[in-house]
């Protein structure tokens, strides 16, 4: 911009220079137009910055390994007479934390390589209305953005579950007494413990007992079992992430089909989620769901974190399925047999079972 501004002051001293020597009708149009004409398209860029808006046209869902094709389109008054827009788009993977940009004017089409599963957040910012000869740039509001869920190419998994596992249903009564003495229902009630959300405060319950107590949501069934995505505290390659999440949902799929009941856990942006899944429609809320999860870099792992929030549950069998190799687990063994399933073949840990979940080894054996 520099240059041309540079540029700019050279034409208009140069056409100063002429009007002085040749005081004409020729020379005053061409003066007149050198001042005006710029002039007219930087206003023209001040006030598009101003209104201009960005339009997203995202699919809501893609294949791992295909191209979705997504358009972006810049709109604002003036655009097709006095000045010209552009913008960054870029996209963010929620689950392995991958990033793209890309540069667009006008309107534009661009394609966006589904390399692994989850969801890409696509962002249009960095909204700017320049005029024709690049004198000015005028920065714009931030835009809309889009989520693309990029479905996973799962596998069929043996899943070998024993009888004692796939048949033992503790039922839970809703008014058990818990070991603090508080009645639950629902879920229950339990005393504040740091780190919980503040949303989760049950203001009525806390004025009467004069404790801060939360609201617990419903647990998983005990006597089942219990698959965890570990999603949060580290940096780990996106195809070890994708690799770790593709073998969950390929082993509850195959669980599903079976008619064996089990529980799914993970976190989406610190905050634990879980579901149970018993049929093909709970597999496909569940996989949608823990697809739009968003990792953390830095936070507690899925076994502590579920250990907190559930500190009476009990498994059968608890799997983590994990990026990496150190993952804690043993925050869950005291409450059932817990396995690791990696991506990629490992020696075993002394603290737990470590085996190979892939789709060069689709088994599992509980």
């Amino acid at each position: 911009m520099t240059l041309r501004r540079a540029g700019y002051a050279c034409w208009l001293l140069a056409v100063a220079i002429l009007y002085f020597f040749e005081n004409n009708t020729g020379t005053r149009a061409v003066l007149l137009s050198s001042v005006l004409i710029p002039a007219f398209s930087v206003l023209c860029a001040a006030w598009t910055a101003k209104k201009a808006f960005c339009r997203l046209t995202v699919p809501e869902s893609a294949e791992k390994g295909k191209t979705a094709v997504c358009r972006c389109v810049l709109s604002g008054p003036w655009t097709k007479i006095g000045c010209v827009l552009s913008c960054r788009v870029r996209s963010t993977h929620w689950m392995t934390h991958e990033t793209s940009e890309w540069a667009a004017e006008g309107e534009e089409a661009f394609s966006i390589d589904c390399a692994h599963c989850g969801t890409l957040r696509i962002q249009a910012d960095g909204i700017k209305a320049r005029d024709w000869l690049g004198l000015a740039c005028f920065s714009g509001k931030a835009s809309e953005a889009a989520s693309l869920l990029i479905l996973p190419e799962l596998y069929p998994v043996r899943v070998n579950v024993s009888d004692a596992v796939s048949g033992s249903r503790q039922e839970e009564n809703p008014g058990q007494l818990r070991r603090d003495g508080l009645e639950t229902a629902n879920g229950g009630v339990r005393e504040y413990a740091p780190g919980d959300p503040v949303r989760r405060i049950h203001w009525k319950l806390s004025a009467k007992t004069d404790r801060v107590l939360i609201r617990e949501e419903e647990r998983p069934p005990a006597g089942s079992v219990l698959l965890l995505l570990e999603t949060a505290g580290y940096a780990v390659a996106p195809e070890d992430m994708d690799g770790a999440a593709e073998a969950l949902l390929s082993v509850s799929q195959s669980m599903t089909e079976a008619g064996v009941l089990h529980s799914v856990s993970w976190q989406d942006q610190g905050e634990l989620q879980w579901m149970e899944i018993g049929c093909a429609e709970d597999f496909l809320a569940m996989r949608d769901a823990l697809l739009s999860a968003q990792a953390l870099e830095a936070g507690e792992s899925i076994g502590a974190a579920f250990n907190r929030a559930y500190p009476d549950f009990r498994a059968d069998q608890a799997v983590i399925f994990s990026p990496r190799h150190d993952t804690d687990g043993v925050s869950l063994r005291e409450n059932a047999a817990v396995t690791l399933a990696l991506p990629w073949r490992e020696e075993a840990s002394p603290d737990m079972r470590v085996v190979c979940v892939c789709r060069e080894e689709p088994e599992l054996e509980l």
